[in-house]
């Protein structure tokens, strides 16, 4: 967002000293979250058990929460929650795919999220995903950077996705994603535009 805060004030705000302000929220998974609501701090399938809040047809197990709280304020969320899962719908086996069938996701919601990358799931609840590149048939974020951004080593290491790669040649998404950030003016970040849209378009629709 930071690099392309002047296209998404919605998003994003830069001071005149040159602070940012971003004007939506990130989830932190923290052990709290982790003990009280089932939400892992790892893995997106803990993403179905906040799913279950906003839809349980039970009062209790799990509590639907979006009924319970519009039912005692009277009033509708204020704000949307967005998810978001890597872009790997057609394999059977990995987290997007296996929530969209936990979701009940129809044939429409389906085709909606492939071609408009993504869906309303219900009320203040949406899905999304990033956008396919290089004609893959399914992608991961990291993905949307280039073989330079991959391929940069750091300590003389380089950028491994798998958890169990050699600590003493790769590093892994953690030390990736503060590359990252510390280096985001360095970084082409055009393949993410279609998501800053998306989440842009969501949180704009949603007032």
């Amino acid at each position: 967002m930071k690099k392309y805060w002047e296209l998404y004030p919605n998003l994003i705000s830069k001071d005149s000293k040159g602070d940012f302000s971003f004007k939506v929220s990130f989830l932190n998974r923290t052990k709290r979250l982790s003990y009280f609501f089932g939400i892992n701090r790892d893995g997106a399938d803990a993403l179905k058990n906040l799913y279950n809040f906003f839809t349980s047809s039970s009062q209790n197990n799990p509590p639907n929460y979006l009924y319970y709280f519009k039912k005692i304020s009277n009033r509708n969320p204020a704000n949307p929650v967005i998810m978001i899962f890597d872009n790997e719908l057609v394999n059977k086996k990995k987290p997007l795919s296996k929530f969209a069938n936990h979701c009940k996701l129809n044939e429409d919601s389906r085709n909606n999220l492939q071609t408009q990358l993504y869906v309303r799931l219900q009320d203040n609840l949406f899905l999304m995903t990033n956008p396919l590149v290089e004609g893959k048939e399914e992608c991961e974020i990291e993905d949307l950077f280039g073989e330079d951004v991959l391929n940069t080593k750091i300590s003389g290491k380089i950028f491994s996705r798998e958890k169990k790669a050699d600590p003493k040649e790769h590093y892994g998404k953690e030390i990736f994603s503060n590359f990252i950030t510390n280096e985001y003016e360095k970084i082409d970040f055009e393949n993410f535009k279609p998501m800053l849209d998306n989440l842009s378009r969501i949180v704009e629709n949603y007032k």
